[in-house]
């Protein structure tokens, strides 16, 4: 039980999702993304245990740029020099990370 102001909290330690157990360890979806600036691809690896996701990339305005399935190489050729934001969403959670495209 947690207490915070008045409030209280229940924290049940093993809920049965993996994902969900993992984002509560402070663990995440997304391993590593390289290269950071990328300039044609970029490399993804996902935690152990993530199941099939899906990616998608939005500029800062949040228009989708790009929508993919899981895959260890993203082309990004097509983009132009930017910020962008690649979305990780599996088993019901979800992860955001900022790359840029520089050529």
């Amino acid at each position: 039980m947690i207490s915070d102001s008045g409030s209280r909290f229940n924290y049940i330690h093993e809920c049965g999702d993996g994902i969900l157990r993992s984002a509560l360890r402070g663990e995440t979806l997304v391993k590593s993304l390289t290269p950071n600036p990328a300039t044609n691809e970029i490399r993804l690896e996902l935690a152990d245990g993530a199941g099939e996701a899906e990616i998608v990339i939005v500029d800062l305005l949040g228009a989708e740029v790009l929508r993919t399935k899981a895959s260890a190489r993203i082309d990004v050729s097509g983009l132009i020099s930017g910020t962008y934001y690649l979305r990780v969403s599996s088993g019901g959670a979800v992860q955001s990370r900022r790359v840029v495209v520089q050529r």
